[in-house]
């Protein structure tokens, strides 16, 4: 392919869209005014929706930028490629071969460097990915682009824009019919953006800003009907950033713009992930993410992969915004203070199973860097624990562990440069990097271990001593953003995390990210260790009342197989302040109810004066496990399509947005039994006008749950079946949620299919509503479906339900639980369908059923037509 003029290589079709998904490349040696064409494009169905900026390659050495676009950088070679990647399999490619110009200064003349990039198309999956390779070491890299504010943004203090290098770039058009959105900023939701908390979102077209920088992430690219592609970095993800030149109107993905060296050898690599058959943009985040889960072979389980009781059940919360934090009961100390709410909940009959032991129990020194209500905000001194918290400090954690039965979520913040642990310091056995005073946080000192000190092992080693379950990493960014060596050398917040998960893991604890940005969760593939995320703000009564619209950012977090944290909350209105706090709650149910659906850990933080028992037991079986779905709660496809493409003027739209009212409508979903029972839960809050939606759409929010249902979406076009008849209950809530009441008869409809419209009222904050969906199923007479328990924010939940089994004209269900516990289930009674009944509530009565369970923590429930209901619990083994 050397020395052809102008040639267009066709990379080929991607995957199995059937050629509507096409990378084109360009391979000119001998360009138009003698600049290389060396530029690259992306369609759909013949449509260009990704076309490479002016500087198809750019670079940046000895303080000076080289681009394709002004010929500073030549290309000397071009050539085609083939092989197969261990995860996206065959590909075919083109590879070009760049020389920066000879570069003269005062004192010297600088030699060339060779820059190399190359575009693979993947033939068997809808995949391409571009690669940066530096054959030369490079200096003088960084694009000198730091910006500070910490006046207006403290708790960012500095970000870094521009980047070294720039491959793949795509330039915006003029205009088009596509739309783009970003996980951008902190705590993956843009967290102190409280009028908008999800990734930031506009019109794929010139005037349009595009977040960029540090705090930037994996983007979509998607157009009216769902089809979308993913573009993000595929490795060394720490040191990857998103670049936009504002002038040229240009989005770049390349090397953070802080680095000033790089050494020869490096290589990063950025992946775009295409769905080109209208899947959605849900199922396309799925889709990448579950490839580069492969790609990285983790298998990371929340739920069976450690963490204790942390993971599975309720706990007690004491950090940022809880009641007790920095503030014991009056008289006490926290020792105290945990015991006694530890006796508070026996009495009340709510089991709690871990608490969090915040950054009060161990040792801070000086600094300013902490946020709303957080006291002593300077970094780790020593993790060891305070005796003025705890008696007997270590060994007081341990007695509380025993005499509370409680595992522990411990806390930590980042490392204060005059750390114990550093050997530096002297009395230290580990080398730590020592930053006196930081650019992003004036006046505070930094530390992080240094790689190979053998500092995690140690660390996690002695965690384990004290029942330490979960490891609660806080401060994510500001350990990041505050340092110049994480910040401005390659590789090294890379090993920071890598070594911390590697440990952790060998030491069974696992490992909750908290403050963090896009590229910490997409680091946290390195390790299975790394098993939640907060996708929410901290918890903050009055201060932070949008902190529970999560189901933006945890489809980031749920696509790289991590489980959502929203955080604590309190479960009163009442006016519980205390402390740093300020009640009163103004959504207690909404929170408990996001809280449970989020499929992440579930932790309140009242007062022990406060806690409402019968809220918390929506949530949980007699023993604190939690009543969870199979899938956390995710925005439904169409939050992002309406704010694209029917809010105006998008393109131009400044942040933050303005306007604390935002429609949420949440999906998630539970299988129960063999082969499988499908049930879909929507939650709804701050709706101004109804929702219209069918069930198929609905559904198609969510992956599908096996390859048979994705061979029947492609056979009926969408994700379900349009001959069955769909169940519709729904339930709506106040501050005050009737649990006793369990009638359902005015809110259980039937729909003919899954292309008939479901209408979700209006329904102002603070109430919300739940909906349930499930087939009724195929057959004559009369069926019996299962609404689960209905008292519960989550009426059926694989923690619960084992199986469920059609009867002739009935139902039989296993299900567990605690010995003596006492379950009620209620089931809709389906009267065979008749053209004189105009109503569908005529087709439905209700059955209740109240069982309890046995010795074995297993019972059975049997509903029959014609026969009373009937409870069993199989024999003692």
């Amino acid at each position: 392919m050397q020395g052809t003029e102008g040639l267009i290589v066709f990379l080929g079709f991607l995957g199995t869209g059937l050629g509507a998904v096409v990378l084109e490349a360009e391979c000119g040696l001998e360009g138009r005014n003698g600049v290389a064409d060396a530029g690259y494009r992306f369609r759909v169905e013949g449509n260009i929706w990704l076309e490479s900026g002016r500087n198809s390659a750019a670079i940046r050495s000895f303080g000076r930028l080289f681009s394709q676009g002004d010929g500073s950088l030549r290309l000397t070679g071009c050539t085609q490629t083939s092989g197969k990647d261990h995860t996206f399999g065959r590909y075919n490619g083109t590879r070009w071969l760049w020389e920066t110009a000879v570069h003269s200064t005062r004192s010297s003349v600088e030699r060339s460097r060779k820059f190399v990039t190359e575009a693979r198309n993947y033939i068997d999956t809808d995949v391409a990915t571009f690669h940066q390779e530096f054959p030369d070491d490079m200096n003088g890299t960084s694009s000198e682009a730091r910006q500070c504010d910490p006046k207006h943004m403290p708790w960012i203090g500095c970000d870094w824009k521009g980047s070294v290098s720039s491959f793949p770039s795509f330039s915006l058009p003029s205009s088009s019919e596509l739309a783009w959105f970003q996980f951008y900023g902190e705590h993956l939701n843009d967290a102190h953006n409280d009028t908008h908390r999800g990734p930031r979102i506009g019109r794929w077209e010139k005037g349009s800003i595009i977040p960029d920088g540090l705090l930037s992430g994996p983007m979509a690219i998607f157009d009216r009907s769902g089809r979308t592609t993913v573009l993000s970095s595929l490795n060394n993800f720490m040191d990857a950033t998103v670049a936009f030149d504002n002038e040229t109107e240009v989005v770049s993905l390349g090397i953070m713009g802080g680095v000033d060296y790089v050494p020869s050898g490096y290589k990063i690599s950025f992946v775009l992930h295409a769905d080109a058959q209208g899947g959605g943009i849900n199922r396309a985040f799925h889709n990448w993410g579950r490839s580069l889960l492969s790609r990285y072979s983790n298998t990371r389980r929340f739920h069976n992969n450690g963490g204790g009781f942390v993971e599975s059940h309720l706990g007690y919360e004491t950090d940022n915004g809880a009641y007790y934090y920095y503030a014991p009961m009056e008289g006490r100390d926290m020792y105290g203070t945990l015991l006694d709410v530890k006796h508070s909940l026996d009495q009340m009959g709510v089991a709690v199973k871990w608490a969090n032991l915040d950054s009060w129990r161990y040792f801070k020194g000086p600094g300013s860097t902490g946020g709303e209500g957080v006291p002593m905000a300077g970094g780790v001194k020593n993790w060891t624990t305070d005796p003025r918290n705890i008696p007997n400090g270590d060994e007081g954690v341990i007695a509380l562990s025993k005499q509370t039965g409680w595992d522990f979520m411990a806390h930590n913040r980042w490392w204060q440069n005059d750390t114990d642990y550093a050997v530096q310091n002297g009395g230290g056995k580990f080398l730590f990097y020592l930053e006196k005073d930081s650019h992003a946080y004036p006046g505070n000192g930094f530390a992080l271990p240094s790689p190979d000190s053998g500092f995690w092992s140690f660390f996690f080693s002695y965690a384990a001593t004290m029942n330490v379950k979960l490891y609660n990493q806080d401060w994510l960014w500001t350990q990041f953003l505050g340092m110049e060596i994480t910040t401005r050398t390659l590789g090294i917040a890379s090993r920071w995390l890598e070594e911390m998960g590697l440990n952790a893991r060998e030491n069974g604890i696992n490992i909750q990210m908290c403050m963090s940005l896009p590229r910490h969760a997409l680091q946290s593939l390195s390790s299975p260790a790394f098993t939640q995320i907060r996708t929410s703000d901290d918890y903050g009564p009055s201060v932070r009342d949008g902190q529970w619209r999560i189901g933006r950012s945890s489809l980031l977090a749920i696509a790289l197989g991590l489980a959502p944290y929203k955080d604590p909350f309190f479960t009163s209105n009442r006016n519980e302040s205390h402390g740093k706090v300020m009640g009163p709650e103004p959504f207690p149910p909404l929170q408990a109810a996001v809280a449970t659906f989020s499929n992440g850990p579930v932790a309140f933080a009242d007062g022990v004066d406060f806690i409402d028992a019968t809220l918390l037991n929506r949530s949980i079986n007699a023993d604190g496990e939690i009543l969870r779905p199979d899938i956390g709660m995710v925005s439904i496809d169409r939050s992002y399509l309406v704010e694209a493409f029917e809010t105006a003027p998008f393109a131009k739209r400044q942040w933050p947005v303005e306007g604390a009212q935002r429609p949420e409508n949440m999906i998630s979903r539970s299988v129960v039994g063999d082969p499988g029972v499908e049930y879909l839960h929507l939650l709804s809050a701050d709706l101004e006008k109804p929702l219209k939606i069918s069930v198929k759409e609905l559904a198609k929010s969510l992956p599908p749950l096996h390859q048979k249902q994705k061979e029947e979406e492609n056979d009926n076009e969408g994700c379900c079946s349009s001959n069955t008849e769909y169940l519709v209950y729904m339930r709506r809530y106040g501050n005050v949620p009737r649990v006793t009441d369990n009638s359902l008869t005015d809110r259980v409809y039937i729909v003919k299919d899954a292309d008939a419209t479901i209408t979700i009222p209006s329904v102002p904050l603070p109430e919300f509503t739940l909906t349930h969906i499930t087939r009724v199923g195929d057959g004559e007479g009369v069926r019996y479906i299962l609404l689960g328990e209905t008292g519960k924010w989550l009426p059926i939940s694989k923690n619960r339900v084992v199986d469920v089994v059609p009867r002739r004209a009935g139902l039989s269900v296993h299900f567990r639980g605690v010995p003596d516990e006492h379950v009620t289930l209620q089931f809709a009674r389906i009267s065979a369908y008749n053209e004189s009944i105009s109503s569908n509530s005529g087709r439905v009565t209700f059955v209740e059923l109240t069982c309890r369970i046995g010795s074995t923590g297993i019972a059975l429930a049997v509903v029959q037509d014609g026969a009373e209901g009937l409870c069993r619990t199989p024999p003692t083994q």
